[in-house]
């Protein structure tokens, strides 16, 4: 029998989710000392979830806690380099971070989520669950080097299988009781990104090729777990950005800090305390109509004390442009469903997920938009876990790609490196016919060709995007419209797809470079030498290229 596994992989908060083949139903997996026993009310989560959590003992062993375990030793220590929190942020807006060295390693973002995720793999199989087929949830903007980033990790625990979904889309499949063949919208919004989705719900396959982020590989109509894949779950629109609960609880604390005179550095050794009082305030508001936040200042020797109501917080996001972001990602995604004839009066449900659509003015801002009975917020914490799993249970995803793909070239004019797309956004994956190019040398007796490509993103005036500020990530808006482009393989030896035997010479056409994106919209290449019929590359994914 064949093992499914659901990662939804949080900036606060991670879910496992797994079939169970007795019960034929989804359940969220608890994993002692893992799991957190609170719930929305008490701790920020809800039972069986896993709080993103790592300390590290030692990083050449290594020797790691996770999740609950690190809260209850006590070990989650603002300016303790051995603690990390927030790091699945910095690994999907593709940031650099405040990186330590410990016991001679530099433990990046991306080494911190290797330590944090190997460990709770390491421990499914020891509870019962091998990772025969894993599903990774994925935010809607994520770069490409984060969908490497989980293969390779995938690679190096084993596993079996892994499949990649967007969190929202998984959403729409994890809430219960959905009408068949109906365009629903998923707001999706957690402690680090807001994701948004409309999708159809699934219905029986019609007739052509069914694409999707599901479709890995599993050949026929029958999967290899056995259900019938008679289902299409359709993605009609989709919009990402980089902020969430995160950044409400910097804002409170800053808040309460420029109340009572104080700033970041009068209280650099109480911060991470300060930080969890106000993420207490938050989530009190959430279902009491004032919470305080009381803190007892070493320096004074006074406790200081703010009474805050839901009032106050909504000025406060408001101040920040919060509501406006919200509305910003909403009028995206309808302006891309009206495109492909589906209006806001056609979307029959409105889904909340994640623990920031509990505050009271986030679901607020969304029924303005919808009538308050079409909006549901009853599974906020395990929709997105329980909803991947349906890809394993007959249910497919056809998708579009958010991001575009292009090739850098030198435009002499501008005298600077430029991008031509290739693959544009929205188009659907996996590709059903390659892109081809053909390229020359550039230079006599040339030896190899190189080619840099890039993810485009195109970053609206108004949206958001995160940097580092000295330890912590920060969101600021964008002002005017740009063009993010974020290089593939732009490293020494990796831009290299074809070493020339013989040597390449300028007017003469050398290499067929083929492009397509697999149905974990990854891009491949494949390129072969005119001259010698040799084949130089064969579909290999382009951040593999060496």
């Amino acid at each position: 029998m064949t093992h499914q596994i659901a990662i939804d992989f949080g900036t606060s908060n991670t879910v496992v989710a797994a079939w169970n083949e007795a019960t034929r139903q989804t359940e969220t997996l608890r994993l002692p000392p893992f799991s957190a026993a609170g719930g929305w009310a008490g701790e920020s989560g809800a039972p069986s979830t896993i709080p993103t959590l790592l300390y590290i003992e030692d990083a050449a062993e290594p020797r790691v806690r996770v999740g609950a375990e690190v809260r209850d030793r006590g070990e989650d220590v603002p300016g303790d380099q051995r603690f990390f929190q927030g790091f699945k942020r910095a690994i999907a807006a593709d940031v650099p971070g405040f990186s330590p060295r410990l016991d001679g390693l530099e433990v990046t973002a991306r080494v911190a989520g290797e330590l944090f995720l190997g460990e709770i793999m390491k421990r499914l199989p020891e509870a019962g669950h091998p990772l025969d087929e894993v599903i990774f949830t994925v935010p809607v903007q994520a770069f490409e080097r984060y969908l490497d980033w989980l293969h390779g990790l995938a690679r190096k625990l084993d596993v079996g299988r892994i499949r990649l979904l967007d969190e929202s889309t998984a959403a729409a499949l994890g809430y219960e009781a959905l009408m068949p063949g109906v365009p629903v919208l998923v707001v999706d919004f957690g402690g680090g990104t807001l994701d948004v989705s409309l999708v159809r719900t699934p219905t029986a396959r019609q007739a052509g090729v069914t694409l999707g982020a599901g479709s890995n590989g599993h050949g026929g109509a029958r999967g290899s777990n056995g259900f019938e894949r008679d289902r299409v779950a359709q993605v009609i629109a989709k919009a990402g950005q980089v902020i969430g609960g995160e950044d409400v609880d910097h804002w409170l604390l800053d808040d309460f800090l420029k109340r009572h005179g104080r700033t970041r550095g009068d209280v650099a050794d109480d911060l991470h305390q300060l930080k969890t009082l106000a993420e207490r305030v938050k989530i009190r508001l959430s279902t009491q109509p004032t919470a305080e936040l009381a803190w007892f200042d070493p320096g004074s020797a006074k406790t200081l004390k703010t009474t805050y109501d839901r009032a106050d917080l909504e000025d406060l996001l408001e101040a920040h442009d919060f509501f406006v972001r919200i509305q910003a990602s909403l009028d995206q995604v309808l302006r891309q469903a009206e495109g492909k004839g589906v209006t806001r009066t056609d979307i029959a449900q409105v889904l909340l997920v994640g623990g920031t659509t509990l505050i009271p003015a986030v679901q607020r801002a969304v029924r303005q938009n919808f009538s308050r009975d079409r909006v549901k917020a009853h599974m906020p914490f395990e929709a997105v876990a329980h909803g991947a799993l349906q890809l394993l249970r007959g249910v497919d995803v056809a998708d579009f790609l958010y991001h575009g793909y292009g090739i850098r070239y030198w435009d002499v004019r501008a005298q600077r490196h430029q991008y031509e797309p290739i693959f544009a956004p929205g188009q659907p994956y996996p590709t059903p016919e390659p892109i081809e190019i053909v390229l020359r040398a550039s230079r006599p007796a040339q030896p190899a060709i190189e080619l840099v490509i890039g993810e485009m993103e195109a970053v609206a005036a108004g949206a958001s995007e995160v940097v580092f500020d000295g330890a912590r990530l920060v969101t600021t808006a964008v002002g005017a419209a740009s063009l993010r482009v974020v290089a593939l393989n732009d490293a020494e030896g990796a831009k290299t797809i074809a070493k020339l035997d013989p040597p390449g010479y300028p007017g003469v056409d050398r290499i067929r470079v083929s492009f397509r994106v697999d149905g974990d919209r990854r891009l491949r290449l494949t390129v072969v030498d005119l001259q010698t019929d040799a084949r130089l590359l064969d579909d290999q994914p382009v951040v593999e290229l060496r």
